[in-house]
């Protein structure tokens, strides 16, 4: 059996071109469509619609694409175990977080694992918390990177716990909870708010537990953190993000933690314990060990 094949419909059904999977893969594209074409013979079906400038999965085409993936991230594993036995670490690692994680800690782990085994390739993506799950769900990526919270029930043994990421609130430089050095959670009732949305809702928020709790006034809503900071600096409102999001943002609003232990979990995530390569093992070996200033 023939992994290349395999590998070459799933990038065909990523990219939704015989083009540009030949491009990604390095092959040709016609021996990229010969392929497809003989992955159909054997299944005896059409895999694609294919048009001038695109190809769409069939509906059997999508009945198997999980399958397929399968086969491919298990050979992947083979290969990873073989390697492991002889003491080798190579090949790729699929790394999915959430926003605040990829904005610190993940290009941490990323650096500190690199300078140690640089023939691994790391491939990062930024996703969110339903995505991120999905994605390690599907076979999609190895490893991901999530606040505890938004990991379901079936998987949360598999969680790992790294650091806790306290809960800020964005103030503009005139308001007066400036004044004090961390803010009570009460404090935020009635004031004017601008509420951070998961993109493409309208009104779900990764906060709304907390905010339940303190009632402030929801004036705006925003899914975009530099439009929250761009809203608060030009005195809209207040909010409340992720110190994490904090560190690198440069715009002229004020930040003070809660002066109650309000903080989410972080932690690295995988599917399973029992099919992890040694690559991913050592990658999370390493996370263990970042710590956050």
């Amino acid at each position: 059996m023939s992994i290349t094949k395999y590998k070459a419909f799933l990038k065909v059904a990523e990219l939704g071109s015989l083009t540009k999977a030949a491009q990604a893969l390095g092959y040709s594209q016609p021996n990229v469509s010969h392929m497809i074409k003989t992955l159909e013979n054997e299944f005896g079906f059409s895999l694609f619609i294919r048009s001038k400038d695109s190809c769409t999965l069939t509906k059997n085409g999508e009945s198997i694409l999980y399958y397929c993936s399968q086969i491919v991230k298990n050979d992947d594993l083979l290969h990873a175990s073989v390697q492991g036995i002889y003491g080798l670490l190579t090949g790729s690692i699929r790394i999915g977080a959430t926003n605040s994680n990829m904005i610190d800690f993940v290009p941490k782990v990323i650096h500190r694992f690199t300078t140690s085994y640089s023939g691994i390739e790391l491939l990062p993506r930024e996703l969110g918390a339903e995505n991120v799950v999905r994605e390690l769900k599907s076979g999609n990526i190895d490893v991901a990177f999530i606040e505890e919270e938004a990991v379901p029930d079936e998987l949360k043994k598999y969680f790992t716990p790294l650091y806790k990421d306290p809960l800020c609130v964005i103030l503009p430089p005139n308001h007066p909870l400036t004044a004090l050095d961390k803010v009570p959670s009460d404090r935020i009732k009635g004031c004017d708010f601008i509420l951070p949305i998961v993109p493409g809702t309208d009104n779900v928020s990764e906060f709304s537990d907390v905010l339940s709790r303190m009632n402030p006034n929801i004036r705006y809503k925003a899914a975009s953190d530099l439009a929250i900071f761009g809203m608060v600096e030009n005195n809209l409102g207040i909010s409340i993000m992720s110190k994490e999001m904090t560190k690198y943002l440069r715009c002229k609003v004020e930040s003070r933690e809660f002066a109650e232990d309000l903080s989410r979990t972080q932690g690295v995530l995988v599917s399973s314990d029992e099919h992890i390569t040694p690559a991913v093992q050592e990658f999370i070996s390493v996370a263990k060990t970042v710590e956050l200033e």
